[in-house]
């Protein structure tokens, strides 16, 4: 058991942690969803000009479907609501678990960059796009929401 000197300082040390706590300026959560939102097409910008190799890898394929499930549920979370007619009724844990399985199914089934024809290419880098573009999309709904 501590003694009464101790649990003093300790309360001392708290009540000091609590007051700088106080005086950290907060950032409002809808500039840190834009910095979010600035980093994604940053980062996208980036992955573009490195070339189609790059959006076609299963990595980034299965990465940008679940970039657009984890940033859906966030924007459900906020109060926005599901437009894509597929998904419609559908809760944002729900959404979030499909395109986890979406991205793990297209990452097992999908061949090495190497190893893909120019087409085949082309078409799981428009999915990596499309997957990408809806998260920017969902992440400025969820700052505008709420």
């Amino acid at each position: 058991m501590k003694n009464r000197a101790e649990l003093d300082e300790m309360d001392i040390a708290r009540d000091w942690m609590i007051r700088q706590d106080e005086r950290r300026p907060r950032v409002p959560e809808r500039v840190l969803w834009l910095r979010f939102l600035g980093l994604t097409v940053l980062g996208l910008a980036l992955i573009a000009l490195s070339g189609c190799s790059v959006l076609a890898d299963k990595r980034t394929v299965a990465a940008c479907q679940v970039a657009d499930g984890v940033s859906t549920k966030v924007a459900m979370d906020r109060g926005a609501q599901e437009k894509n007619p597929l998904l419609e009724g559908m809760e944002g844990n729900q959404i979030l678990a499909l395109k986890v399985a979406i991205g793990a199914f297209l990452y097992w089934i999908m061949p090495e960059v190497k190893d893909m024809s120019k087409t085949e290419k082309a078409v799981y880098a428009t999915v990596s796009v499309i997957g990408c573009g809806a998260a920017i999309n969902n992440a400025g709904v969820a700052a505008r929401a709420k």
